[in-house]
């Protein structure tokens, strides 16, 4: 049994919607749970292939005779800090896998994130994002810690990260880095001979039409439901971006933004 379809990330850019999509399809069958995030975290890759397939169920004729592809969906995959050994770990395991890499206009996806951080931050998980790491086998002790003032403003939250950036220290949370999608997506395309990068809102906007598209990629057979102005998830922000901000970030994610749209037609370069 081999996990055939891994999509990789990235966070916040529609990984659970499309998740929820090929879960419904009769030729795909999704693990226990969404982001088992076994290939990119030492801790949970230690524990073995057994460990990883037992997320997973498919019997003899769900492989052979339905043909059956098992998907993978941990966004940690494409911008965890060793994207490299998250690729190599599972070339090694399938190197025929499909890569799946969704993209959003970066500055909304930080801000999307930023939301989810500063909901868990006032919902009383002000720890959370540590503990995380320690289960999963990282080293947080060199991690710069944000404080309340950081999810009290987005400007402040940014601020705070790009000083982080430019003293080539981590930071608690961080936003920015998982935007960069050009320098991730070579990484993979550099390990696997099939690369599919969707648009978050090709995804949204045209549902139906992008999983068709998918399909014939994957080489399966067309959804037998369709899927338009079916929402999986709408977050809902307290706060909006400033221009200052806004401004920021756009030089921030220009050169990768620019790289995207060259290469896949995917522009965010004046957005």
């Amino acid at each position: 049994m081999k996990v055939d379809i891994f999509i990789v990330g990235g966070q916040k850019c529609g990984t659970t919607a499309l998740h929820s999509f090929l879960s419904e399809h009769h030729q795909i069958k999704a693990g226990k749970q969404k982001e088992i995030d076994f290939f990119s975290y030492d801790a949970q890759y230690k524990k073995g292939f057994d460990y990883y397939h037992s997320f997973f169920k498919l019997n003899l004729y769900e492989k052979y005779i339905e043909k059956i592809k098992l998907v993978d969906a941990s966004p940690s995959y494409l911008a965890d800090n060793k994207t490299h050994t998250t690729a190599d770990r599972i070339v090694k395991y399938n190197r025929n896998a499909n890569i799946i890499i969704l993209v959003r206009n970066p500055i909304k996806r930080a801000f999307s994130a930023y939301m989810m951080y500063k909901n868990r931050y006032y919902g009383g998980r002000e720890g959370w994002w540590f503990d995380w790491i320690k289960k999963r086998g990282g080293n947080p002790e060199d991690v710069v810690k944000r404080n309340i003032e950081d999810y009290r403003s987005f400007d402040v939250f940014i601020e705070n990260e790009l000083k982080a950036i430019e003293q080539n220290k981590s930071i608690e949370c961080s936003v920015l880095k998982q935007g960069l999608y050009s320098n991730y997506i070579e990484v993979y395309k550099q390990y696997f001979k099939k690369v599919l990068v969707i648009s978050n809102e090709s995804l949204n906007k045209e549902t139906d039409n992008t999983l068709k598209k998918l399909m014939k990629e994957l080489s399966l057979k067309p959804f037998k439901k369709e899927f338009e102005n079916h929402k999986v998830f709408k977050g809902k922000y307290d706060e909006e971006i400033s221009e200052q901000t806004f401004s920021i970030l756009n030089k921030f994610y220009f050169s990768s933004n620019k790289d995207l749209n060259n290469k896949f037609g995917i522009n965010y370069t004046n957005t």
